[in-house]
């Protein structure tokens, strides 16, 4: 999705065009209102003549996405009065190549402490996440190595509950800890995060803040 779902109290939150256009209907949009419009799309009902290639040219898509929406064979052949779904989830297609792990040990630990810490949040938070973790590496206060930064005691819970061994991190969260690790740093000198709504006192007042993204505020 270009959109990022994201949960919250419990619940899980996708775009309503991504749903609509599953239901076979579109979304409009009232700005003034600010209101959302959904209208369901009628099923196209195939005439004599008609032909794959041309019902597709018809409503802006593919015949291989046509068949696979209406779940057809590709060798299937159109009859007259079939109803067929014309509205195309961007999802379909969007397809996603299936997650390749890294094959570097340092780069997946990494990975699965953001996938817990930040893996329901956007990009950008989570290459922060990986930041934080990065930046305690070059920073003499901490351990020079990442997976000594993760489990140093007293610092990330979920290198010690269990969280992190149990952690399976999304094609984005590796992206963006391959990011991190390559020299990408959206949080320059960061070495805290946390979450305000959650955390406080002095000790975090104390500190400089480098950026804050969405839920958490990374602080130095």
């Amino acid at each position: 999705m270009d959109v990022t779902p994201f949960i919250h109290s419990g619940r899980t939150y996708i775009p309503l065009r991504h749903a609509a256009e599953f239901l076979h209907a579109q979304v409009g949009w009232d700005q003034a209102a600010k209101r959302a419009a959904i209208t369901d799309v009628p099923l196209y009902e195939t005439n004599e003549g008609d032909s794959w290639d041309a019902i597709s040219e018809r409503f802006g898509t593919t015949e291989q996405l046509l068949k696979e929406r209406n779940q057809m064979k590709s060798t299937d052949k159109l009859q007259a009065a079939t109803l067929l779904k014309v509205i195309i989830p961007d999802i379909m297609d969007n397809k996603v190549e299936p997650v390749k792990a890294s094959n570097n040990e340092d780069v997946m630990l990494l990975a699965k402490i953001v996938q817990v810490e930040a893996g329901y949040e956007s990009y950008d938070s989570q290459l922060a996440v990986a930041n934080v973790i990065l930046n305690r590496v070059n920073d003499k206060r901490f351990p020079d190595t990442i997976r000594d930064v993760i489990y140093q005691p007293g610092q990330f819970p979920p290198a010690h509950n269990g969280l992190l061994n149990k952690s399976e991190p999304s094609a984005n969260v590796i992206k963006a800890a391959e990011a991190a690790y390559g020299g990408e740093n959206n949080v320059e000198g960061a070495i805290y995060f946390y979450n305000p709504k959650v955390t406080g006192g002095k000790f975090w007042d104390n500190l400089t803040l480098v950026k804050e993204i969405g839920n958490h505020r990374y602080v130095k």
